[in-house]
């Protein structure tokens, strides 16, 4: 996964995927004096990514943060998982983690991002 804006860019590991996708589509029903009723789909502007992301080493972890404190109001493309370019806002910041796991070299954290996509 690929967060860039400009010529700045970061790498994240791939998140923890579930089994649905959530998309916020409203139907509206109304109802004529002449008793025939119309649908109205209403499709948003904007969706919300939640994405968990596991066993991110520590130092991806603080570019990330210093990448989101330079582009913190900013429209900014996201390549996800599938290859698919995305325009998002972040929406969760400053980021929290917690740290999983550690090897002689690095600590690993665990950590919610939550980006609007904008439609």
């Amino acid at each position: 996964m690929i967060l860039s804006i400009g010529s700045d860019s970061i790498t994240l590991p791939n998140p923890d995927l579930g089994d649905g996708l959530n998309l916020n589509i409203k139907v509206k029903y109304n109802k004529t004096m002449t008793g025939d009723t119309y649908s109205y789909i209403k499709t948003p502007t904007t969706r919300k990514l939640v994405l968990k992301i596991s066993n991110c080493a520590l130092s991806v972890f603080r570019l990330l943060c210093t990448f989101c404190d330079d582009h913190a109001n900013e429209v900014i493309d996201l390549e996800d998982w599938e290859g698919n370019n995305r325009q998002v806002r972040l929406i969760n910041f400053p980021l929290s983690a917690t740290v999983t796991g550690h090897n002689e070299c690095e600590d690993f954290v665990s950590f919610n991002f939550d980006l609007e996509e904008v439609i």
